[in-house]
């Protein structure tokens, strides 16, 4: 059935287009003199407001981005990495609205390919002759476990289809049952190779403050079944470790986990640098306006570095009713009652002092060197 020409209607792009309805004014006029050049700049701008979606990237900004798709970075994982560091300081920025077709103009105007995997049946062969090298050097290396793909399953923890390594160095041992009794730092990142396998990390801090890890699990899922699992393979290596402080992301599935095998740590806060990234994500609900989105955040900030817990308090509820009585903020409001005002104790710094500890900083400061180093071949 034909469709009449006058009938037809082009369905609007969810950022909206950039070209305008109006004529704006804002101009910028260059005459040539003779050997000079007079510039007349008209700032105004009028009919349109100025959205992040329609800037161009800068030319420095393409050609870091050119970089890493040359050096076999996925697409998934620039985009991951470059949303993920929205938790800064700076000011949201035009980058953080990078796409999937901005990566292919990239690709075609640096003359480049998209990264291929290699087959999955070459992967699973190298990783098998890595993990038989291994077991040849048991006086320094440990496997606690090793369940290939496509092998046999482990009922109500790992199927067919899964994979999962364990591994520690015999000084790593030592490491983790040295200085397990302070801090356990546990996180899980993924995107490290093309095959998105997640790089779940064990650490332990030693007496001059530095981070030490002390197992590693590679795995295609971290949920808690497996994460209960790996624990007890652990502990079954080096016996009960009763902690001080368990540090975690905001999932709930590794405290959980710990929990179910290890005795309970006497404290839990979760780590400060992935509640910041869940706010900053979720500023989104928030209607477009940069400037509240500014202004919310910087509360926020506040609220999670206040030390005086009468302070606390007080800034918190009236955050709280701030944000719930604005049409503008009332959905991030309830997000924020809903997942963090009936938790503070888990991520206020006014509820933690004395651990000596507010971010999962030597875990981040390893998986940026597992990245940017060994993964990607420059920092």
């Amino acid at each position: 059935m034909s469709t009449s020409q006058n009938n037809r209607q082009k369905f609007l792009k969810s950022q909206g287009f950039s070209k305008l309805d109006v004529t704006c004014p804002s101009t910028l006029d260059l005459i040539c003199d003779g050997n000079q050049l007079k510039a007349t700049l008209y700032t105004p701008h009028f009919g349109h407001n100025c959205n992040l979606t329609h800037i161009n990237l800068t030319k420095t900004e393409r050609e870091q981005i050119a970089g890493k798709i040359s050096e076999g970075v996925s697409f998934q994982k620039i985009l991951d990495d470059i949303r993920n560091g929205i938790y800064s300081e700076e000011s949201v920025g035009r980058l953080n609205f990078l796409d999937r077709r901005d990566l292919r103009n990239i690709t075609r105007d640096f003359s480049l390919k998209e990264y291929v995997q290699l087959h999955q049946n070459d992967v699973i062969i190298s990783i098998r002759l890595w993990v038989e090298r291994l077991k040849f050097l048991k006086d320094e290396f440990s496997i606690i476990f090793y369940k290939e793909q496509s092998s046999d399953d482990l009922p109500n923890i790992f199927n067919t289809t899964d994979f999962a390594l364990i591994f520690m160095t015999k000084f790593q041992e030592k490491q983790l049952k040295l200085f397990g009794a302070d801090k356990i730092c546990v996180d899980s990142t993924h995107g490290t190779t093309g095959y998105d396998f997640l790089l779940t990390t064990l650490m332990v801090v030693d007496e001059f403050g530095e981070g030490v890890p002390t197992a590693f699990l590679l795995s295609n899922r971290a949920d808690t079944n497996v994460l209960t699992y790996i624990f007890n393979s652990i502990k079954e290596q080096t016996g009960d470790i009763k902690c001080k402080v368990f540090m975690s992301d905001d999932a709930p599935e590794f405290f959980n986990a710990w929990t179910n095998i290890m005795s309970k740590s006497e404290n839990h806060p979760l780590c400060a640098w992935h509640i910041d990234r869940n706010w900053r994500k979720n500023l989104n609900k928030i209607k477009d306006d940069q400037a509240m989105k500014a202004k919310v955040y910087k509360y926020l900030r506040l609220l999670l570095q206040s030390t005086d817990p009468a302070d606390f308090e007080d800034m918190l509820n009236f955050v709280l009713s701030e944000l719930l009585a604005c049409e503008d903020t009332a959905a991030f409001g309830q997000y924020f009652q809903t997942y963090y005002a009936g938790r503070c104790n888990l991520w206020a710094y006014c509820y933690r002092k004395g651990l000596g500890i507010n971010t999962n900083m030597y875990l981040e400061a390893l998986h940026r060197t597992l990245k940017h180093v060994y993964f990607q071949g420059k920092k």
